[in-house]
């Protein structure tokens, strides 16, 4: 025991002396809560919020031990493979040096589309980003083994694999353990990546997606908490895996007493901390319909409809036990659509254009906007004055990459000068730039900054001309045409929903907020009344909510053939499928009128 405290005691006594100097400085300079918190926010935020921080700790370890594991085995074999064959190891161990140097977050939306959503997916990028070390310390370790006694057991005549089991491996022990340590800190830093894109949202979120949640929510103590909790868990990892090398090397080599004492510096203090376990989520049975919808943001006014039909039971009522998916910036709806990720997914009518340009076939069913509520946010002390000038600035927009509108805003505007950066959805960086803009719903992050006391102003994209369906319900054509009945279920209770939601959107507005704590009950009330003019028109009036017109499909696909988005215009029958309307839905959406 003595030992152990004797290696603990030093960073414990390093933390301390940090946390301490951290909780002062906060007091005497008192920085904004949303850019520094102090240790003890940290905590409070902690003891606040137990379950869902320590369930979504849980959660993101699972990831990592699995994706290390699998980092571990096959970083082990394949070492070995290659050092067993030259020509194997001039061959692949350059493409292996290549694929570490791409960026995980360049291929994350790709995990999610191979992998899906979840566990996979997060295991996969952690195992993606653990792998390299582990084989590298591995072939180097195995290449630097004792040529006489490689020389000694050829001459006893031993087999490949009994050299490398009884020579190879264990004199490569050391360096693959290295290696391994090394992996453990990457392991987590994948699974945090991966759970930025492909984490599930409410109560099986991760660390990760409580960090982007906390990020909007503008909740620094509870970001800094997250990643607390999932220092920890690398800690914890790290010091697993120096035990274990300590465990093996400890009768023979001189570097277990060095990785003994880091392994028990790292695992003690974290053993302190960890005490309680996330509890186990229950799954519903039934046999209804399974169906998953995937959002292309989270859950806000902007779907109302869809949270008040499962709040009436228009879902089940059709026969559909509906799973919602929450999204976010970067998430790639369209190929998640069209792979079969999911069932429904809510995409824009340009991005329909996009995909099917690439071979994906989605087909639109229900388009919730008829206005585009897309629109360019600034301060409104900015002297911008016009969504024109905003793009003939200097200016820095942030906006998600590769959205059509961008190109046509470049093609008619110029924007030569503007400095564009990836929107995340968080609005802390916003509101501490007052020369920034960024894109936003004319109805969702104006209201927020309103109410937070931040007076902005919105330019609508629909004025420069670019107007295409916004947050449109798509399936796959493949799903289309073997389940016709499953679209027409579903746009039936879809529809009911929206006419429920605009009829009363405040009794539906609570159950959204509880999934989106980012927003609060107030804006989303506000925001309700700010979407209704871009959600109803004179053409729904009399075609019914959701409906959509040829003409409108037309256009697009020529403003998109002339940017160079697509190639040539598909007809637009083969875009978009009009399904009946339910008795009476033209006049149930005309008669919502407060």
């Amino acid at each position: 025991m003595s030992a152990a405290l004797r290696a603990a005691w030093p960073p414990a006594v390093v933390i301390l002396t940090v946390l301490v100097v951290w909780e002062a400085a906060v007091r005497v300079f008192a920085p904004p809560a949303y850019l520094l918190p102090g240790p003890i926010a940290v905590a409070r935020a902690i003891t606040e919020a137990p379950e869902r921080l320590l369930g979504a700790t849980a959660r993101t370890a699972l990831s990592t031990l699995i994706g290390f594991s699998i980092a571990a085995v096959t970083g082990v074999a394949l070492g070995s493979l290659l050092s067993a064959s030259r020509f194997l190891e001039r061959g692949f161990y350059p493409l292996a040096t290549l694929f570490q140097m791409v960026p995980l977050v360049a291929i994350a939306p790709l995990l999610v589309i191979w992998f899906h959503y979840g566990l996979g997916a997060t295991v996969a990028s952690s195992a993606i980003v653990a792998l390299f070390p582990v084989l590298a310390n591995t072939l180097d370790g195995l290449r630097s083994v004792d040529p006489g006694l490689r020389e000694l057991f050829r001459i006893s005549r031993a087999g490949r694999f009994v050299t490398w089991w009884k020579l190879g491996l264990p004199a490569a022990t050391p360096q693959i353990v290295t290696g391994l340590r090394i992996a453990a800190g990457l392991a987590l830093i994948g699974t945090i990546v991966g759970e930025f894109v492909s984490g599930y949202a409410g109560d099986r979120a991760p660390l990760g997606v409580v960090i982007l949640a906390a990020m909007r929510e503008n909740r620094a103590d509870l970001v800094f908490a997250a990643i607390a909790l999932s220092a920890l868990v690398g800690l914890m990892l790290f010091g697993m895996v120096g035990l274990g090398g300590w465990l093996v090397l400890r009768r023979w080599h001189a570097s277990a007493s060095a990785i003994a004492g880091v392994a028990l510096a790292v695992l003690l203090p974290a053993m302190l901390i960890a005490c309680e376990r996330g509890k186990p989520s229950e799954s519903a049975g039934g046999s209804q319909t399974k169906v998953r919808l995937q959002l292309n943001w989270v859950p806000e006014p902007e779907f109302g409809g869809i949270y008040a039909a499962i709040e009436r039971g228009f879902f089940t009522d059709e026969g559909i036990e509906l799973e919602v998916i929450k999204g976010g910036a970067g998430v790639s709806t369209p190929q998640l659509i069209a792979s079969g990720a999911c069932d429904f997914g809510v995409v824009s009518a340009d991005q329909i254009l996009q995909i099917r340009e690439q071979g994906g076939e989605i087909v639109a069913l229900y388009a919730i906007f008829q206005r585009s509520p897309v629109g360019m946010m600034l301060h409104a002390a900015n002297p911008i004055d016009s969504l024109e000038a905003l793009w003939k600035s200097d200016s820095t927009v942030a906006v998600e990459p590769g959205l059509p509108y961008v190109k046509f805003l470049n093609q008619r505007y110029g924007g030569e000068r503007l400095k564009l950066v990836p929107y995340q959805g968080a609005l802390a960086i916003f509101t501490r730039d007052s020369k920034m803009a960024q894109q936003c719903f004319v109805s969702a992050e104006p209201v927020q900054m309103e109410l937070q006391g931040v007076p902005v102003k919105v330019f609508a994209l629909a004025e420069s001309g670019y107007n295409p369906y916004t947050a449109v319900i798509a399936t796959s054509a493949a799903n289309l045409a073997s389940r016709p009945e499953l679209a027409e279920r579903f746009v039936r209770a879809l529809r009911r929903g929206w006419e429920a939601y605009l009829a009363e959107p405040a009794r539906y507005n609570p159950s959204i907020a509880a999934l989106n704590p980012a927003m609060s009950l107030e804006a989303m009330n506000l925001a309700a009344q700010r979407e209704r003019p871009s959600i109803e028109s004179e053409w729904t009036r009399t075609h019914g909510l959701g409906s959509m017109e040829e003409a409108r499909w037309r256009e697009l696909a020529a403003q998109m053939v002339e940017l160079g988005l697509i190639r040539a215009a598909p007809e637009p029958a083969t875009l978009y499928r009009e399904l009946p309307s339910p008795a009476g839905g033209a006049e149930s959406s005309s008669s919502m009128t407060r």
